[in-house]
């Protein structure tokens, strides 16, 4: 008689499974089209508030140049950005939030100018849009520019070195839009939009400042406060297969971080630490590394990731091109990631399609009116993304349709 009960329960969760899969694909016929972008993200870099420039090297003042592309992100929908027509030229959806990969200001480990430089930044940027000029949320990182550690023992080793802005990278982490995932010092943090999780590593993915390095400049400010410890934690923790809109995904990590693993940052940490965390990332669905440092808009890869260098918000750097008459104020990464519905019968079942390019806009000598087009166009990525789906069987249609009628829940969560 238990067996017999066993079996009826065992076809009525079948037959409920294929009825639910039923619905959604009645509900969701989908096309093997790529839907409307899930969600769009700005990623720019090395502001450097506190340069004020001069004729003769060519700079511009940054913190004037910050409050253009803090103007810019906020008048988004007038200004109607369009994808290059190589990545699909259709509308630019505005941005879920703004991600800045360091050196926020130029002197964060000067303690008698820091206050000034980190009082500008916050009139700019804040954790949640309201609280500033910008009208996103943002999440922010050190660079070497942004003063010393935050563990109380390695910042005892530069006493009068200041450690400003990281420890109010430590205080926003407590006060942001969504949750965050934090270390155990507080700083590094990490996020998921839609099924993509990122994780935010300040300075560089290493333990603890290499003695291989002490005799480089600078390093005072090369501390990287155990961020590797964190992201082989916070791995671990939180990817996998999650949720979303009634799809079943396996989840894609994005990392960011200032320093590059690209020739320019090479002298700012070891081989060994690199390896270490090529290592720790190669186990895991890493879509994409975002970095800084470099000041200008590249991509290349390493490891097998897709790898891209966030341009200097503020600096006009040599690499740009001089344009008579005008003067580069800010230039960005945009990205967004869209998915393929699942559930229809087709052998591209959950994937993921990354677009990044960047963007660069000119203003007249008075910096009335803006000239913006698009520089490099990086890549337009279709990443595969497991589902249960793809494992067949009548063990698929049973977990699919469980896993729909779970999504149905009253306030459950993806």
């Amino acid at each position: 008689m238990r067996s017999a009960a066993w079996a009826a329960a065992v076809a009525a969760a079948v037959l409920a499974g294929v009825l639910a899969v039923a619905l959604a694909v009645r509900q969701e016929p989908g096309d093997g089209k790529f839907r409307p972008q899930a969600f769009t993200f700005v990623v720019g870099s090395d502001l450097h508030i506190g340069v004020k420039g001069s004729k003769e090297d060519g700079d511009t003042n940054t913190y004037k140049n910050a409050k253009k592309f803090v103007k810019f992100l906020n008048n988004w929908d007038e200004n109607k950005l369009k994808w290059p027509e190589d990545l699909g030229g259709d509308d630019v959806q505005r941005p879920q939030g703004v991600i800045l990969t360091g050196d926020l200001v130029n002197d964060g480990g000067e303690p008698d100018l820091v206050k000034g430089q980190w009082d500008k930044y916050t009139k700019l940027f804040a954790p949640i849009k309201g609280d500033a000029k910008l009208d996103y949320d943002v999440y922010e990182g050190a660079g070497n520019h942004d003063g010393g550690s935050v563990e109380p023992d390695l910042h005892s080793m530069h006493p009068d070195e200041s450690d400003v802005p990281r420890q109010a990278i430590v205080a926003n982490n407590a006060n942001r839009a969504q949750r965050v995932h934090t270390s155990r010092n507080g700083l590094h943090y990490s996020w998921d939009w839609g099924p993509i999780h990122f994780v935010m590593l300040n300075l560089y993915p290493g333990k603890q400042r290499s003695e291989d390095l002490e005799d480089t400049d600078e390093m005072s400010n090369m501390e990287p406060d155990h961020a590797l410890e964190f992201l082989k934690r916070d791995l671990r923790d939180h990817m996998g297969d999650v949720m979303w809109n009634g799809r079943i995904l396996h989840r894609h990590a994005v990392l960011l971080h200032h320093l590059g693993v690209d020739h320019h940052s090479r002298e700012r940490w070891t081989d060994e630490e690199r390896a270490e965390y090529a290592d720790v990332i190669k186990k895991y669905n890493v879509m994409a590394i975002f970095h800084g440092h470099d000041h200008e808009p590249k991509f290349y890869e390493w490891e097998g990731v897709n790898v891209f260098n966030g341009p200097s918000v503020s600096l006009d750097d040599e690499h740009f091109p001089k344009v008579e008459g005008r003067k580069h104020h800010y230039q960005f990464l945009v990205a967004s990631v869209e998915v393929r519905d699942p559930y229809h019968f087709h052998t591209n079942w959950g994937k993921i399609r990354f677009r990044v390019a960047e963007w660069s806009t000119l203003h007249g000598k008075k910096g009335d009116g803006s000239d913006g087009d698009w520089g490099l166009t990086f890549i337009q990525e279709v990443v595969p993304s497991p589902d249960v789906a793809g494992r067949g069987g009548v063990s698929a249609w049973v977990a699919r349709g469980y896993q729909y009628l779970r999504s149905l829940v009253p306030g459950r969560k993806a």
